[in-house]
């Protein structure tokens, strides 16, 4: 193969035996760190890596290009052999580019404010404490108070206080999302699903935007049945809950239970909580909240807990 690495690295100027020697030299040294700060490892950008990886993919998809369109040149088993091993590196150049992608990570470099309403008996140094993770939760609660300007009279144990809380995406604050599969910053962290309706846009698949795609989520899991994921078939409500019974044996526990399990499923749900049950006649109607990672409450009102039953939601 070495007469044809000659040959060819005349024919496109290039010195393709540098070019292996680069690919294999950023695979050994860079890749590894690079995907440490993927993963959270480390705290500070590999600048140095990721400007290597740049140059080092540009060569390789410059070659893998001039053979790929000199391919009436190739007369020798070898040109053949040359042109698989840079087809290689080149898929795996690819590869590479999209591990934030594989990896499932929010990276940042920038702090987001997000709502959050304050609930009944929480409060400031609860949220320091429990939804912003924070060590210093007392000094947080004040941050929070400051942020907000807040006075001591404007909220109480009764809750509803809307409130703005900070969200560090640089660096300490990593959030790894399995349920997304995309290079996800603040924005697209819901993802994007295609309508469930299978309608067609534009000659493809409608897609939905970020925010219907989180509605259309919490659609799918609120009626989700035992059985009805055949990769996963113990998600969901037991349907023998709901037939066959009757009111007096009716086990609620169990059905919140089980849609709790069912939401979590979704780590871009953070919690569910049930805000009102009632029967109307044959009807068992339930009203529900859902938090999502970006911190948006989504509440559906009075949803037929029934397979076929669709939710509607209030806001």
């Amino acid at each position: 193969m070495e007469e044809s690495l000659d040959k060819f690295s005349s024919l496109l100027q290039v010195n393709l035996e540098q070019v292996l020697l680069d690919f294999d030299n950023f695979v050994k040294k860079d890749f590894p760190v690079i995907v440490s700060y993927y993963k959270g490892e480390q705290v500070t950008v590999p600048s140095l890596s990721l400007h290597q990886q740049s140059v080092v993919f540009s060569k390789v998809n410059s070659v893998y290009n001039g053979l790929s369109q000199n391919s009436s040149f190739y007369t020798t088993s070898g040109d053949w052999e040359m042109y698989n091993l840079f087809e290689e590196i080149y898929l795996q150049s690819k590869t590479i580019e999209n591990i934030p992608k594989y990896l499932r990570v929010i990276k940042g470099n920038k702090s987001n404010l997000f709502p959050h309403g304050l609930h009944m008996n929480q409060t400031l140094e609860d949220v320091g404490r429990k939804i912003m993770d924070s060590s210093d939760w007392v000094n947080s609660s004040l941050e929070i108070g400051f942020q907000n300007k807040l006075r001591e009279e404007d909220y109480d144990l009764m809750g509803g206080q809307p409130l703005l809380l900070p969200m560090d995406l640089s660096g300490s604050r990593t959030f790894f999302i399995n349920s997304v599969l995309s290079e996800i910053d603040f924005e697209n962290i819901y993802g994007v699903d295609i309508d469930r309706n299978f309608e067609f846009k534009d000659n493809d698949l409608k897609t939905l935007t970020h925010d219907e795609t989180i509605f259309q989520s919490v659609v799918i899991l609120s009626t989700l049945r035992q059985g009805d994921n055949p990769e996963f078939p113990d998600d969901g409500i037991q349907t023998s809950v709901f037939i066959g019974g009757t009111y007096s044996i009716f086990n609620f526990p169990v059905l919140e239970r089980q849609m709790m399990e069912s939401f979590m499923t979704d780590d871009t749900l953070t919690s569910f909580k049930v805000d009102h049950m009632e029967f109307k006649g044959d009807s068992f109607l339930l009203t529900f909240t859902v938090e999502t990672i970006k911190g948006n409450s989504l509440k559906f009102t009075e949803v037929e807990m029934l397979p076929t039953s669709l939710p509607n939601r209030l806001g």
